[in-house]
């Protein structure tokens, strides 16, 4: 029987390892047993049981390197296919063995890698030479590096679309933003927002700078930090208004599960976030222009701030889960 391991470099509640948390459930569903493996794990996560934990010392860099490996080696040792969901860290290279499974790795974005053009490079050599395959889950996102341009295109699987619990209410319930907390999804910038506007934020996600929005927004009665939720979808009403500030995105599944959601929603007005072709009024091109945005809404009511129906049908059609578990299941050659 295959047996498929997903290894992500985050649990912090970001699009990228939320897809392969669904991709992981879909695969139960079609009988395919898979198995979540998570790098870097959030400090205040409570969902162990949702995969295993490679236990990382960061204190000590040799003393992670073993242990990973260990770890690792442990954890794929009856897998014969795996799925590596992150940003290519360097430890791969020497952590990861194809000989024995077939590797398939996904790259949701090249921006993180724009400073270090040269560790890529070698990553992706050295993942060349093991014969790894290549997914992407964006067709725009640009080519940069010379070793991946034969890839299977993906898109992230989006959170189950009937488990909304709260979407009768009638009037705005308050700002939401759901995604990793750091420096590219600048969840600061909605912080300030709400602080100055005196209105209600929810916040779902973590990382490394949770800490510090806490303590600086945090005492504010009505900012508050939720962590990693397993799916926060299931305590957003449906009147709440999304709001992504992100500098950059791949592919964007806090926007894809807004849309089909029929959410309300706002984007920072930046070439990624463009490509979901929302008319004008939905991208802010300042923090004064989105409290003026979200002003509006407040004043004149969140209706006009939801996507068109036009898109949120595309996006339904595009994302349906079994379409894309159909596509995974090709791509790994699991057809029965």
């Amino acid at each position: 029987m295959t047996n498929v391991g997903i290894l992500s470099n985050s649990w912090e509640g970001g699009g990228a390892e939320i897809s392969m948390q669904n991709l992981d459930k879909n695969f139960a569903l079609y009988g395919i047993k898979s198995r979540l493996i998570v790098v870097n794990c959030a400090g205040n996560c409570q969902h162990s049981e949702l995969y295993d934990c490679l236990k990382r010392d960061k204190k000590n860099k040799f003393k992670d390197f073993i242990v990973v490996r260990k770890n690792l080696k442990k954890l794929i040792k009856d897998k014969n296919i795996m799925i590596v969901n992150c940003e290519l860290p360097e430890f791969l290279i020497a952590t990861i063995k194809s000989k024995n499974f077939e590797m398939y790795v996904v790259e949701h974005t090249t921006r993180p890698w724009n400073k270090r053009r040269t560790l890529g490079y070698l990553v992706r050599l050295i993942l060349k030479i093991k014969k790894v395959k290549w997914v992407k889950v964006n067709k725009e996102e640009r080519k940069i590096w010379p070793f991946s341009d034969d890839f299977a295109f993906i898109p992230n699987i989006v959170t189950n679309t009937d488990n909304n619990s709260l979407k009768n209410e009638k009037s705005f319930i308050n700002l939401t933003f759901i995604g990793r907390l750091d420096e590219g999804k600048n969840a600061r910038v909605v912080c300030e927002v709400a602080r100055n506007l005196n209105l209600p934020l929810n916040i779902y996600g973590d990382g490394y700078l949770f800490d510090e929005l806490n303590l600086e927004f945090g005492q504010n009665p009505g900012i508050k930090f939720y962590g990693y939720e397993g799916d926060a979808w299931k305590s957003i009403s449906n009147n709440s208004l999304i709001i992504v500030p992100s500098k950059y995105e791949g592919d964007g599944l806090v926007v894809v599960e807004s849309i089909i959601r029929s959410n309300p929603l706002l984007l920072a007005d930046n070439e990624d976030l463009r490509r979901f072709g929302l008319p004008e009024k939905f991208y802010f091109k300042s923090q004064d222009d989105l409290e003026s945005k979200i002003v509006n809404a407040f004043d004149n009511g969140i209706e006009g701030y939801r996507p068109p129906d036009n898109i949120v049908s595309y996006y339904r059609e595009e994302r349906a889960g079994f379409k894309i578990v159909s596509t995974w299941i090709k791509v790994l050659n699991l057809a029965k």
